[in-house]
C-alpha cells in the first residue's frame, strides 16, 4: 500500500473516531446522571414502576457498540503507525482494498474474519 492510499485512510479514520466521540457524547447525554455511577449499569431496576429502564438499556447497548467501533478505529490507527495497516492479524495476508473501503478498521481479511465468527 503506498503513502497516498495510507494518508486517505488515516484521514478517513480520524474522522470516524471524531464522529464515534461524538456520537458518544451525545449518547452519554441521555443517560441519567446516576446511571453513570460505577456499578449502577444494572439490568434489575430500582423499583418497580420504572419505566424507563427498556430506553436507557438501549442507550447503555449503543454506547457499549460506539465504543468499541472507537477501540477498532484506534488499534488501525496504530497498525498505519506501526507498518501492518492492510494486512491481516491471523494470516498476514493482504486485506483487500474493496473490504479496507467497507470497513477501514477492518484487521482481518474476509476470510479470517469469516472464520472467526461463532457459528
Amino acid at each position: 500500500m503506498n503513502t497516498k492510499q495510507l494518508e486517505l485512510y488515516k484521514r478517513r479514520l480520524l474522522e470516524t473516531r471524531s464522529r464515534l466521540v461524538d456520537d458518544v457524547e451525545q449518547l452519554l447525554d441521555k443517560v441519567p446522571d446516576d446511571m453513570r455511577a460505577p456499578g449502577a449499569l444494572s439490568h434489575v431496576p430500582t423499583h418497580p414502576a420504572d419505566q424507563a429502564t427498556e430506553g436507557i438499556d438501549k442507550e447503555i447497548r449503543l454506547i457499549s457498540n460506539e465504543q468499541q467501533l472507537q477501540t477498532a478505529v484506534h488499534a488501525a490507527l496504530e497498525r498505519i503507525e506501526n507498518g501492518t495497516f492492510g494486512r491481516c492479524e491471523q494470516c498476514g495476508g493482504e486485506i483487500s482494498e474493496q473490504r479496507l473501503e467497507a470497513i477501514p478498521y477492518a484487521a482481518y481479511c474476509f476470510a479470517c474474519a469469516k472464520s472467526l465468527q461463532p457459528s
